[in-house]
């Protein structure tokens, strides 16, 4: 009896085992971006400039300054709000993605200090 408990509990932590496996192995794979990933870290790289330049920028300025960064960001690299919105979505519903993508936008920023210090 006991060999049959034993075989019992076994075949259920296999059976867990295996389902959890799948279950992590079955990853969705994210949806294409609505931007091509080296254009997408440009603009990010520059909405980041941008939001750093907003720090500095008084209360009362702020939004309609915000409005005229962005639009000039989305009309310099040809990309459409709804486009940059969607790949926002996407990048924070697929955090792997997000963080391949962040990465290289802090390394463009690094050597865009880099630049700027040699200067």
């Amino acid at each position: 009896m006991n060999l049959c408990r034993l075989h019992g509990a076994l075949s259920t932590s296999v059976v867990l085992i295996v389902f959890a496996l799948s279950v992590m192995g079955c990853k969705d794979s994210p949806p294409p971006l609505p931007i091509e990933e080296d254009k997408l870290v440009e603009v990010l790289t520059d909405v980041q400039i941008a939001e750093a330049a907003l720090r500095q920028t008084p209360s009362f300025d702020k939004d309609s300054i915000a409005r005229l960064y962005y639009e000039r960001i989305m009309a310099i690299h040809g990309v459409q709000q709804a486009d940059f919105d969607t790949a926002l979505v996407r990048l924070h519903r697929y955090p792997e993605l997000g963080l391949k993508i962040y990465a290289r936008v802090q390394q463009r920023l690094d050597s865009l200090s880099q630049i700027q210090e040699n200067d």
